[in-house]
Protein backbone atom coordinates (compact mmCIF):
# COMPACT_ATOMS: atom_id res chain seq x y z
CA UNK A 1 0.00 0.00 0.00
CA UNK A 2 1.02 3.64 -0.27
CA UNK A 3 -0.01 7.20 0.59
CA UNK A 4 -2.24 7.30 3.68
CA UNK A 5 -3.58 3.72 3.42
CA UNK A 6 -1.64 0.69 4.69
CA UNK A 7 -2.21 -3.03 5.23
CA UNK A 8 0.39 -4.79 7.40
CA UNK A 9 0.83 -8.27 8.85
CA UNK A 10 3.85 -7.77 11.13
CA UNK A 11 3.96 -6.07 14.49
CA UNK A 12 7.16 -4.11 13.82
CA UNK A 13 5.64 -2.69 10.61
CA UNK A 14 2.60 -1.56 12.61
CA UNK A 15 4.73 0.18 15.25
CA UNK A 16 6.78 1.92 12.56
CA UNK A 17 3.63 3.34 10.94
CA UNK A 18 2.15 4.42 14.30
CA UNK A 19 5.33 6.35 15.07
CA UNK A 20 5.01 8.15 11.74
CA UNK A 21 1.51 9.34 12.74
CA UNK A 22 2.75 11.84 15.29
CA UNK A 23 0.61 15.00 15.06
CA UNK A 24 -2.05 13.20 12.98
CA UNK A 25 -5.37 11.45 13.42
CA UNK A 26 -5.33 7.82 12.38
CA UNK A 27 -7.75 4.87 12.39
CA UNK A 28 -6.50 1.35 13.06
CA UNK A 29 -8.52 -1.78 12.29
CA UNK A 30 -7.23 -5.07 13.73
CA UNK A 31 -8.41 -8.63 12.97
CA UNK A 32 -7.16 -12.08 13.85
CA UNK A 33 -6.15 -14.55 11.18
CA UNK A 34 -9.24 -16.62 12.08
CA UNK A 35 -11.68 -13.67 12.09
CA UNK A 36 -14.54 -14.08 9.62
CA UNK A 37 -13.74 -13.25 6.03
CA UNK A 38 -16.83 -11.07 5.84
CA UNK A 39 -15.79 -8.73 8.68
CA UNK A 40 -12.24 -8.50 7.32
CA UNK A 41 -13.58 -7.32 3.96
CA UNK A 42 -15.94 -4.81 5.62
CA UNK A 43 -13.17 -3.27 7.74
CA UNK A 44 -10.80 -2.99 4.74
CA UNK A 45 -13.52 -1.38 2.61
CA UNK A 46 -14.41 1.06 5.39
CA UNK A 47 -10.88 2.35 5.96
CA UNK A 48 -10.18 2.43 2.20
CA UNK A 49 -13.28 4.55 1.47
CA UNK A 50 -12.41 7.01 4.26
CA UNK A 51 -8.74 7.23 3.14
CA UNK A 52 -9.79 8.64 -0.25
CA UNK A 53 -11.73 11.46 1.45
CA UNK A 54 -9.39 12.32 4.32
CA UNK A 55 -5.87 12.69 2.94
CA UNK A 56 -4.91 14.34 6.23
CA UNK A 57 -5.32 11.06 8.15
CA UNK A 58 -3.57 7.70 8.28
CA UNK A 59 -5.56 4.45 7.87
CA UNK A 60 -4.06 1.10 8.84
CA UNK A 61 -5.40 -2.45 8.55
CA UNK A 62 -3.50 -5.00 10.63
CA UNK A 63 -4.13 -8.76 10.60
CA UNK A 64 -2.48 -10.58 13.49
CA UNK A 65 -0.75 -13.74 12.33
CA UNK A 66 0.35 -15.35 15.63
CA UNK A 67 -0.75 -15.83 19.24
CA UNK A 68 2.39 -14.06 20.42
CA UNK A 69 1.50 -10.91 18.46
CA UNK A 70 -2.05 -11.13 19.81
CA UNK A 71 -0.72 -11.04 23.39
CA UNK A 72 1.53 -8.08 22.47
CA UNK A 73 -1.40 -6.13 20.97
CA UNK A 74 -3.64 -6.94 23.94
CA UNK A 75 -0.99 -5.61 26.25
CA UNK A 76 -0.26 -2.53 24.08
CA UNK A 77 -3.84 -1.27 23.92
CA UNK A 78 -5.15 -2.46 27.31
CA UNK A 79 -5.55 -0.03 30.20
CA UNK A 80 -7.28 0.15 33.55
CA UNK A 81 -10.53 1.10 31.80
CA UNK A 82 -10.05 -0.97 28.66
CA UNK A 83 -8.97 -4.60 28.63
CA UNK A 84 -8.86 -6.89 25.59
CA UNK A 85 -9.39 -10.64 25.25
CA UNK A 86 -9.10 -12.84 22.15
CA UNK A 87 -12.86 -13.31 21.85
CA UNK A 88 -13.39 -9.49 21.53
CA UNK A 89 -11.75 -9.17 18.12
CA UNK A 90 -11.95 -7.48 15.61
CA UNK A 91 -10.89 -4.16 17.13
CA UNK A 92 -10.88 -0.56 15.85
CA UNK A 93 -9.15 2.49 17.33
CA UNK A 94 -9.43 6.22 16.61
CA UNK A 95 -6.09 7.65 17.72
CA UNK A 96 -4.59 11.13 17.74
CA UNK A 97 -0.94 12.05 17.91
CA UNK A 98 0.61 8.58 18.10
CA UNK A 99 -0.63 7.32 21.46
CA UNK A 100 -3.78 9.26 22.41
CA UNK A 101 -6.64 6.74 21.94
CA UNK A 102 -9.89 8.68 21.51
CA UNK A 103 -12.26 5.83 20.63
CA UNK A 104 -11.73 2.09 21.06
CA UNK A 105 -14.17 -0.47 19.73
CA UNK A 106 -14.44 -4.21 20.40
CA UNK A 107 -16.36 -6.73 18.28
CA UNK A 108 -16.53 -4.30 15.32
CA UNK A 109 -19.64 -4.17 13.09
CA UNK A 110 -20.76 -1.89 10.25
CA UNK A 111 -23.07 0.07 12.50
CA UNK A 112 -20.49 0.61 15.25
CA UNK A 113 -17.79 1.65 12.73
CA UNK A 114 -20.05 4.28 11.16
CA UNK A 115 -21.37 5.63 14.49
CA UNK A 116 -17.85 5.99 15.86
CA UNK A 117 -16.69 7.80 12.71
CA UNK A 118 -19.71 10.13 12.75
CA UNK A 119 -18.85 11.05 16.34
CA UNK A 120 -15.37 12.18 15.19
CA UNK A 121 -16.30 13.53 11.74
CA UNK A 122 -16.47 17.20 12.85
CA UNK A 123 -12.92 17.01 14.23
CA UNK A 124 -11.67 15.16 11.14
CA UNK A 125 -13.23 17.76 8.83
CA UNK A 126 -11.68 20.65 10.75
CA UNK A 127 -8.32 18.91 10.72
CA UNK A 128 -8.69 18.27 6.99
CA UNK A 129 -9.36 21.98 6.37
CA UNK A 130 -6.26 22.94 8.39
CA UNK A 131 -4.25 20.31 6.57
CA UNK A 132 -5.38 21.54 3.13
CA UNK A 133 -4.46 25.12 4.06
CA UNK A 134 -1.11 23.91 5.27
CA UNK A 135 -0.58 21.96 2.04
CA UNK A 136 -1.54 25.05 0.05
CA UNK A 137 0.99 27.13 1.98
CA UNK A 138 3.62 24.48 1.29
CA UNK A 139 2.77 24.56 -2.41
CA UNK A 140 3.05 28.36 -2.42
CA UNK A 141 6.39 28.20 -0.65
CA UNK A 142 7.55 25.54 -3.05
CA UNK A 143 6.31 27.60 -5.98
CA UNK A 144 8.10 30.69 -4.65
CA UNK A 145 11.19 28.62 -4.03
CA UNK A 146 11.00 27.24 -7.55
CA UNK A 147 10.47 30.76 -8.84
CA UNK A 148 13.52 31.96 -6.92
CA UNK A 149 15.48 28.98 -8.16
CA UNK A 150 14.23 29.64 -11.66
CA UNK A 151 15.27 33.28 -11.39
CA UNK A 152 18.65 32.20 -10.04
CA UNK A 153 18.95 29.70 -12.87
CA UNK A 154 17.93 32.39 -15.37
CA UNK A 155 20.40 34.85 -13.86
CA UNK A 156 23.06 32.16 -13.92
CA UNK A 157 22.23 31.37 -17.53
CA UNK A 158 22.27 35.08 -18.39
CA UNK A 159 25.61 35.51 -16.60
CA UNK A 160 27.00 32.44 -18.33
CA UNK A 161 25.65 33.74 -21.63
CA UNK A 162 27.24 37.15 -21.03
CA UNK A 163 30.50 35.48 -20.03
CA UNK A 164 30.37 33.26 -23.10
CA UNK A 165 29.53 36.23 -25.33
CA UNK A 166 32.37 38.20 -23.74
CA UNK A 167 34.76 35.31 -24.28
CA UNK A 168 33.53 34.93 -27.85
CA UNK A 169 33.90 38.69 -28.46
CA UNK A 170 37.38 38.68 -26.92
CA UNK A 171 38.27 35.65 -29.01
CA UNK A 172 36.92 37.34 -32.14
CA UNK A 173 38.80 40.55 -31.29
CA UNK A 174 42.01 38.58 -30.69
CA UNK A 175 41.51 36.65 -33.91
CA UNK A 176 40.78 39.91 -35.73
CA UNK A 177 43.92 41.52 -34.29
CA UNK A 178 45.96 38.44 -35.21
CA UNK A 179 44.48 38.43 -38.71
CA UNK A 180 45.11 42.17 -39.11
CA UNK A 181 48.66 41.69 -37.86
CA UNK A 182 49.18 38.82 -40.27
CA UNK A 183 47.65 40.89 -43.10
CA UNK A 184 49.87 43.87 -42.22
CA UNK A 185 52.93 41.67 -42.06
CA UNK A 186 51.93 40.08 -45.35
CA UNK A 187 51.41 43.51 -46.93
CA UNK A 188 54.78 44.69 -45.59
CA UNK A 189 56.46 41.56 -46.94
CA UNK A 190 54.68 42.01 -50.26
CA UNK A 191 55.75 45.66 -50.37
CA UNK A 192 59.34 44.69 -49.63
CA UNK A 193 59.18 41.99 -52.31
CA UNK A 194 57.50 44.40 -54.74
CA UNK A 195 60.10 47.07 -53.87
CA UNK A 196 62.89 44.66 -54.65
CA UNK A 197 61.16 43.62 -57.84
CA UNK A 198 60.64 47.29 -58.76
CA UNK A 199 64.31 47.99 -58.10
CA UNK A 200 65.25 45.03 -60.25
CA UNK A 201 62.75 46.17 -62.87
CA UNK A 202 64.13 49.71 -62.78
CA UNK A 203 67.66 48.35 -63.15
CA UNK A 204 66.46 46.26 -66.04
CA UNK A 205 64.58 49.24 -67.47
CA UNK A 206 67.69 51.43 -67.37
CA UNK A 207 69.58 48.78 -69.29
CA UNK A 208 66.72 48.47 -71.73
CA UNK A 209 66.60 52.27 -72.14
CA UNK A 210 70.30 52.33 -72.93
CA UNK A 211 69.88 49.53 -75.43
CA UNK A 212 66.82 51.20 -76.93
CA UNK A 213 68.65 54.52 -77.13
CA UNK A 214 71.55 52.84 -78.86
CA UNK A 215 69.20 51.13 -81.32
CA UNK A 216 67.44 54.45 -81.95
CA UNK A 217 70.73 56.23 -82.67
CA UNK A 218 71.73 53.44 -85.04
CA UNK A 219 68.38 53.74 -86.77
CA UNK A 220 68.75 57.53 -87.07
CA UNK A 221 72.23 57.17 -88.55
CA UNK A 222 70.91 54.60 -90.96
CA UNK A 223 67.95 56.83 -91.86
CA UNK A 224 70.23 59.81 -92.32
CA UNK A 225 72.42 57.85 -94.67
CA UNK A 226 69.41 56.68 -96.55
CA UNK A 227 68.03 60.23 -96.59
CA UNK A 228 71.25 61.57 -98.11
CA UNK A 229 71.19 58.80 -100.65
CA UNK A 230 67.54 59.48 -101.38
CA UNK A 231 68.21 63.22 -101.65
CA UNK A 232 70.97 62.62 -104.17
CA UNK A 233 68.75 60.34 -106.17
CA UNK A 234 65.89 62.83 -105.87
CA UNK A 235 68.07 65.70 -107.16
CA UNK A 236 69.23 63.50 -109.98
CA UNK A 237 65.65 62.67 -110.89
CA UNK A 238 64.67 66.34 -110.77
CA UNK A 239 67.51 67.29 -113.08
CA UNK A 240 66.60 64.50 -115.44
CA UNK A 241 62.91 65.51 -115.47
CA UNK A 242 63.93 69.10 -116.04
CA UNK A 243 65.99 68.12 -119.05
CA UNK A 244 63.15 65.97 -120.36
CA UNK A 245 60.71 68.85 -119.93
CA UNK A 246 63.06 71.19 -121.84
CA UNK A 247 63.29 68.70 -124.67
CA UNK A 248 59.52 68.21 -124.67
CA UNK A 249 58.99 72.00 -124.64
CA UNK A 250 61.31 72.51 -127.60
CA UNK A 251 59.58 69.69 -129.44
CA UNK A 252 56.19 71.27 -128.84
CA UNK A 253 57.45 74.71 -129.93
CA UNK A 254 58.88 73.29 -133.11
CA UNK A 255 55.62 71.40 -133.75
CA UNK A 256 53.65 74.61 -133.20
CA UNK A 257 55.92 76.50 -135.55
CA UNK A 258 55.47 73.82 -138.15
CA UNK A 259 51.73 73.95 -137.72
CA UNK A 260 51.70 77.74 -138.14
CA UNK A 261 53.88 77.49 -141.22
CA UNK A 262 51.51 74.93 -142.66
CA UNK A 263 48.50 77.10 -142.02
CA UNK A 264 50.17 80.14 -143.55
CA UNK A 265 51.14 78.11 -146.55
CA UNK A 266 47.58 76.87 -147.00
CA UNK A 267 46.23 80.42 -146.75
CA UNK A 268 48.67 81.64 -149.33
CA UNK A 269 47.77 78.82 -151.64
CA UNK A 270 44.10 79.74 -151.43
CA UNK A 271 44.86 83.39 -152.25
CA UNK A 272 46.83 82.38 -155.31
CA UNK A 273 43.95 80.27 -156.52
CA UNK A 274 41.55 83.15 -156.23
CA UNK A 275 43.74 85.40 -158.35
Amino acid sequence: MNGNLWAVSKYNELISLIKQSQGKFFILGITLSDSSKNIKIKIRKFIKSKSTIYSNMLFIYYEISSDEETKTINKLFSSEKFSISNNEYPLMFHICNYNNVIINIKNVTDEIMNKAFDAMKKHYDEDKERWLKYQESLRKKESEKNKVNENEVNEKEINEKEINEKEINEKEINEKEINEKEINEKEINEKEINGKEVDKKEEKTQEEIKEEKKRTIDKLICLKNKSNEYQLNFMSDIQKRKEEEEIEKKTLEEAEKEKIKKIMKEKKSEKDKKK
